[in-house]
């Protein structure tokens, strides 16, 4: 079984958050990918995604979305995924 990755982007607060939910909320199985957590995942030494310095970290972080993403959508979920991508 095979889902599908929805990717909504967008500067902070337009409302990404809001059209996410609603879309997941129509699919039969669904995860809403919230992005900004997994930032908050991070503990010591966390630099602000803003910096440039946290380019690094950045990287880390979006291959940890894009994993949780597929392996969801392998699992047959329609992802959503909800998170400002770039600088």
């Amino acid at each position: 079984m095979s889902g599908a990755v929805v990717i909504l982007t967008g500067s902070p607060e337009v409302g990404k958050s809001t059209v996410a939910a609603r879309l997941a909320e129509r699919a039969e199985r669904s995860v809403h990918l919230e992005t900004d957590h997994f930032f908050r995942f991070l503990v010591a030494s966390r630099i602000a995604p803003y910096l440039a310095e946290s380019e690094a970290q950045n990287d880390t972080v979006i291959e940890a979305i894009a994993a949780a993403a597929r392996t969801n959508a392998e699992g047959g979920y329609l992802v959503v995924w909800d998170g400002i991508l770039g600088s």
